[in-house]
C-alpha cells in the first residue's frame, strides 16, 4: 500500500518534538532569578526596537522547562536537551537582532544567568561569537544529524511518497550538508568548524546522507461541476467525484456542437435539467420536455398533420440526433 510523508510528518521529527517543548515552555517548579532578571534584560528599553519583549515569557519558560527536568532528573538528564536549548534560544534572538555583537551579547547574559542557580553550567553554547547565516547553517546540520535516523525509517520503503513540503525539507537539509561538506573535505577550506561537522555526523554513511529518494504525490482538486474526460466520438457512462463528495454520472454523446463549439459549459442551461435522481436508480434519457427548447416543440406541431407516420419518424430522429449531438445530456445523480 501507498504511503505518503506529508507536512504532518516534519512535525513528528525528533528536533520538531524537542523545539516544540520550548515553544510550550512551563513554569518554574521553584523560585529561581534567572525568571526576573532574563525577562527585564530583553524587555528593557535598549532592546525595544528588536521587539525582543515579545518573546521574553516565551524564553524564560522554555529554560524553566528544561531547568525543571534537570532539578527532577539528577542522575540522568539527556544532555541531548542542551544543544537544542543552544539552537532554539539562538534561533529566537537572531530572527529579531541580526546583529552578531547583541546576539553574542545576549546568549551570554541568558546563559550567565542560569549558570547562578542549581543548574549551574550543566549546559554550555556552543558558539558566542558567531555570524547569522553560519549559526543558521549550524542549526540546519544539528537538526539533520538529529533528524536522519527518522527520515531513513520512513523512506525506506520503495513505494513511499512525499508531498511538496516533505521533499522541501528534505532538499534543504541535503543542500546545506552537501555544501559544507564539499567546503570540509573537497576544497579543505576553514569558513566552517569542520571538526563540529564531522562531530555530528560521526558514523554517518556520506552518500546515504547526500541523497533522498521519495515519489512526490500531488493533492488533485476538482472543482464542482467538474466532468470527466471522453473521446469526442464515443458515447460513455463514467463516474466521478466532486470536491462535495458527491457522485456524478455524466453522459458525453458528443461533447462539441457542428461548429466545433465546446458546449459543456452551459448544458445546464440548455436543457433547465432540475431533478437528480440518487445513484442506483435507473438513468434515463429526460423526456422531450426538459429536453427539448421551445422552438423545436413548434416545429414538431406544424409537421405532424402534414407528414405520414414514417415520415414524421424520421423527421423526429433527425431532430433529437441534431439535439443530442449540440447540446448532449447530463443526468445528475
Amino acid at each position: 500500500m501507498e504511503k505518503k510523508l506529508t507536512k504532518g510528518d516534519l512535525d513528528q521529527l525528533t528536533s520538531n518534538i524537542w523545539y516544540s517543548n520550548f515553544e510550550r515552555g512551563e513554569e518554574c517548579f521553584e523560585h529561581v532569578s534567572f525568571y526576573s532578571e532574563i525577562k527585564d534584560e530583553l524587555e528593557n528599553t535598549r532592546y525595544w526596537y528588536y521587539g525582543l519583549s515579545k518573546i521574553s515569557q516565551n524564553i524564560v519558560r522554555a529554560l524553566c522547562y528544561i531547568y525543571n527536568r534537570k532539578i527532577n532528573h539528577q542522575n540522568d538528564f539527556d544532555k541531548d536537551r542542551c544543544s537544542y536549548l543552544y539552537y532554539w534560544l539562538g534561533d529566537k534572538i537572531y530572527s529579531r537582532v541580526h546583529d552578531k555583537t547583541k546576539f553574542s551579547s545576549i546568549i551570554k547574559m541568558i546563559y550567565q544567568e542560569i549558570y547562578k542557580t542549581n543548574f549551574l553550567n550543566t549546559c554550555n553554547y556552543r558558539y558566542i561569537d558567531i555570524e547569522e547565516d553560519i549559526f543558521n547553517t549550524y542549526k540546519i546540520l544539528h537538526d539533520y544529524s538529529k533528524d536522519y535516523g527518522n527520515i531513513h525509517l520512513k523512506t525506506l520503503s520503495g513505494n513511499m511518497t512525499c508531498d511538496e513540503d516533505y521533499k522541501k525539507a528534505m532538499y534543504k537539509y541535503i543542500d546545506i550538508y552537501n555544501h559544507v561538506y564539499s567546503k570540509c573535505n573537497i576544497e579543505r577550506t576553514n569558513k566552517y568548524d569542520c571538526d563540529y561537522f564531522n562531530e555530528l555526523f560521526e558514523g554517518y554513511n556520506h552518500d546515504d546522507l547526500s541523497s533522498f529518494h521519495c515519489m512526490q504525490h500531488n493533492v488533485q482538486a476538482f472543482s464542482i461541476d467538474e466532468q470527466a474526460v471522453v473521446e469526442p466520438s464515443r458515447k460513455s457512462l463514467s463516474v466521478t467525484r466532486s470536491s462535495r463528495g458527491t457522485l456524478a454520472s455524466v453522459i458525453h454523446p458528443n461533447p462539441k456542437g457542428d461548429d466545433g463549439q465546446n458546449w459543456d459549459h452551459n448544458l445546464h442551461e440548455a436543457h433547465g435539467l432540475g431533478g437528480r435522481p440518487e445513484l442506483g436508480s435507473d438513468v434515463s434519457i429526460p423526456t422531450d420536455e426538459t429536453a427539448k427548447s421551445g422552438s423545436t416543440k413548434t416545429i414538431m406541431g406544424s409537421v405532424v398533420p402534414v407528414l405520414g407516420v414514417s415520415s414524421f419518424s424520421l423527421l423526429l430522429y433527425k431532430v433529437i440526433r441534431n439535439i443530442i449531438e449540440i447540446h448532449g445530456i447530463i443526468i445528475y445523480v
